[in-house]
């Protein structure tokens, strides 16, 4: 990735458009952002009420910096997948002891066929950083469940930094942290089910400044991605489940036929080869957690392909939001990953290297099936001098208010339409619209502003002798910001701007003050674990 140019993915366009509209936002000083000023062509864009953007401000801040922005965002790119294989070593050489057990797991989960495509022909970048810290929530909850909860602020901490990544795949993971947790329901105690009530705490305070905020927004109004079968924005679940034969499919260089799946591979034969190494290589062997694991991520599959009843209408109002079945191979990686773990601790440790070595070539060829075939492609435009166009595309829609025509709002221009018979002029400063009222004129009772309505606006009039009022504001044509003017008497100014509401400033500082409570409680219990103790024949010891 350093020598060929940045792959151009299904959502590279939106993700690039984030950065770029961040670096705006912190250079305007406008920190935490939780409106794109720039989104829609200046209307507006509440992208990060509903998408966190915590760890963009890495790519943003380079860009800030004098980076190029495709550079930037290579960089950051390139930074995940380093940061992916190294957090998912420690989390399996912390959970499972052994360094063999933790590149065995390392190979299963982070070099795999879904990873690679998520970098190479999607540039998913939500998933690619969500796929960073999933491993720690688990590594969090595994503490607690199966060991001593040494560990047990990853769990927290790890699914805050899901969130902060991907918010689908954040409820994802919630969900199967409880399947991880029913699996060894029986290790569960009143004393490890409190510390996990604690975990969801300290979660929830962590993360008050981004789900307040969003749910104040959901609460206000009715979203586009809020509403499961609008969320469905390229074919229907049913075809964008993968046949048997594409689940398990490699290198499939053209994608398939259907030209509405961006996934064009499947997840490899490590299945196959952990099927056939428990039947013939563990015969005598009970039933073990590694059955467990490897039965969920069968579960996944199942789920990932056209044998679940995608085209069922219950199952569209609950699970249509995740608009493609095929995320869910996230997590059967997962725990195809931890069922590896624990059937070569089955296993002597000469077999184990065999084993292992099996493991980490099957994960390769995964990996190299999505991944090789778009190398090549672009060391090919390099070859030749083509440069690929890239193009921004801020437009998902998934986050604007039900019922918004995005290509109306395109064509509407800047314009400001009012019901009276005047035309009115704006003009904008760091997002806020300004608007000239001249009462001597047929303004009107009310002026739809170009601007897309989110909770947090405000109107302020200011006349010539500089009192001000707020003026009551709403959604008007096509969900755009509409400020009413019954109540304006003589002339001046409306100032429109985001200003944020009290619930997103109060969540700021609870979630800035929890973060510093917990790193205080952190590092006093680490100093607590190293402070020697002076025992009674002055002989010294660790607590």
């Amino acid at each position: 990735m350093l020598v060929i140019q940045l792959f151009y993915g299904h959502d590279f366009g939106f993700h690039w458009g984030r950065i770029d509209c961040l670096a705006a936002e912190i250079e305007a000083g406008n920190i935490p952002a939780r409106l794109y000023h720039q989104g829609f062509n200046g209307y507006g864009y509440a992208s990060p009420l509903f998408y966190g953007d915590l760890f963009l401000f890495i790519p943003a801040l380079l860009i800030l910096m004098g980076v190029p922005s495709l550079v930037a965002y290579k960089l950051f790119v390139i930074l995940c997948i380093c940061a992916c294989v190294l957090v998912s070593y420690y989390c399996g050489k912390k959970m499972f002891g052994t360094r063999a057990s933790a590149l065995c797991f390392t190979f299963a989960y982070a070099i795999s066929s879904y990873y690679a495509v998520d970098i190479a022909h999607r540039m998913a970048l939500g998933e690619i950083q969500a796929f960073i810290f999933i491993p720690l929530a688990f590594l969090g909850l595994h503490s607690i469940l199966l060991k001593d909860g040494k560990y047990w602020y990853y769990l927290p901490i790890g699914l805050f930094c899901v969130l902060m990544s991907h918010t689908l795949s954040a409820a994802m993971t919630t969900f199967f942290l409880l399947a991880y947790a029913l699996l060894h329901a029986s290790k569960l105690s009143i004393k490890k089910i409190n510390v996990i009530v604690l975990c969801v705490v300290v979660f929830l305070l962590l993360s008050a400044s981004f789900f307040l905020p969003m749910l104040e927004q959901m609460f206000s109004a009715k979203f586009i991605a809020t509403r499961s079968v609008e969320a469905i924005e390229v074919g229907t679940l049913k075809s964008n489940s993968l046949s048997i034969r594409e689940l398990f499919s490699l290198f499939n260089i053209v994608p398939f036929q259907s030209t509405e799946r961006f996934i064009p591979q499947g997840i490899g034969y490590l299945p196959l080869f952990l099927l056939l190494f428990r039947i013939l290589c563990l015969r005598n062997v009970k039933f073990c957690n590694g059955d467990k694991y490897f039965l969920v991520a069968n579960v996944c599959l199942f789920m990932g392909s056209n044998l679940f009843p995608w085209g069922n209408e219950t199952v569209i109002d609950c699970l249509g939001s995740i608009q493609f079945p095929w995320r869910i191979l996230n997590f059967s990686m997962l725990f195809f990953a931890f069922a590896v773990v624990d059937y070569s601790g089955h296993i002597n440790h000469y077999k184990q290297s065999r084993f292992a070595f099996f493991v980490c070539v099957l994960s390769v060829i995964a990996f190299g099936s999505a991944y090789i075939p778009r190398v090549c492609g672009y060391a090919y435009y390099r070859i030749t001098d083509y440069n690929i166009k890239y193009y921004k595309r801020l437009h998902d829609r998934l986050y604007l208010p039900a019922g918004t025509n995005d290509l109306d709002m395109q064509y509407r221009g800047e314009v400001i339409i009012t019901d009276g018979d005047d035309v009115l002029f704006s003009r904008t400063e760091n997002g806020g619209v300004l608007v000239q009222i001249d009462t001597t004129r047929c303004v009107g009772s009310y002026i739809d502003v170009p601007l897309i309505m989110y909770k947090g606006y405000t109107a302020v009039f200011e006349d010539a002798a500089g009192d001000r009022q707020i003026l009551p504001i709403g959604y008007g044509e096509n969900n755009v910001l509409r400020v009413q003017l019954d109540d304006i008497t003589t002339n001046g100014t409306i100032t429109i701007e985001y200003t944020g509401t009290t619930i997103q400033r109060v969540s700021f500082w609870i979630s800035v003050i929890s973060f510093a409570v917990l790193i205080a409680v952190l590092l006093w219990n680490n100093k607590k674990r190293k402070h020697p103790v002076v025992l009674a024949d002055g002989a010294s010891t660790l607590q």
